[in-house]
């Protein structure tokens, strides 16, 4: 993917309403840690024409101004990236160390290593630690933001696998334990049936009995009046 189509797809995120053109509202929503006045410098800075919107070509313009091929070491830009600039005074490092109190390097280094658009970020971040102090500062409060939010919805995929594997796990068990009770069930009705069986059968036995004992006590009766 080329830095047009990786600019049209950032413009495409940003214009959340499909509109065409992006405003402050929208630059402010998806970077609600900036102040009002670094919006202003933002979108100033694209709004080339001065009719208080961006276009996607202004976009694009504002864009591909910043990023420009490098030959840099993009591993030594990276580890810089990741440390938050070590030339940086001590109070600058410190407040951005607040910033980051959730994220480590580790995590950053990891949400990197998965980016397809990681070459242009780079290049990106080295033109602007050639510029101002404060368009740094902008961009490392951004990064800090994007890889905050990667992360959270990371998590949220996370919850959503477990708690889609705590209820497969307990449909499992109320299917065993239906099939279980089935069983059970099968089997007492199984032996219910063996149980009257027996019964049925000791009765009719027991009846069998009494009339072949009635019918030899007849037979002994005739007996004895032919004898006498």
């Amino acid at each position: 993917m080329g830095d047009t189509d990786n600019i049209n797809e950032i413009f495409q995120i940003v214009d959340s309403d499909g509109s065409g053109y992006l405003n402050k509202e929208k630059l402010q929503r998806i970077c609600p840690h900036l102040s009002p006045s670094d919006i202003d410098i933002i979108f100033t800075d694209l709004d080339i024409d001065h009719d208080n919107r961006i276009s996607l070509k202004e976009f694009t313009n504002g864009f591909k101004e910043l990023i420009q091929p490098s030959h840099n070491n993009h591993a030594i830009c990276k580890n810089k990236l990741i440390n938050h600039d070590n030339a940086i005074d001590k109070e600058e490092e410190e407040e951005e160390e607040n910033l980051t109190t959730d994220i480590t390097p580790v995590q950053i280094n990891e949400v990197f290593n998965n980016l397809s658009c990681q070459e242009q970020i780079f290049e990106f971040y080295d033109t602007l630690r050639n510029g101002s102090s404060e368009s740094m500062g902008q961009f490392q409060s951004i990064l800090e933001v994007f890889v905050g939010d990667i992360m959270k919805y990371r998590k949220e995929i996370k919850r959503l696998e477990d708690s889609y594997k705590r209820e497969k796990d307990m449909n499992e068990k109320y299917l065993r334990r239906i099939e279980e009770d089935q069983e059970r069930e099968m089997h007492q009705v199984e032996a219910k049936i063996r149980k009257e069986e027996q019964q049925k059968f000791e009765s009719e036995r027991e009846l069998i009995q009494q009339r072949a004992s009635k019918k030899i006590a007849e037979l002994q009766a005739n007996l004895q009046r032919l004898q006498t």
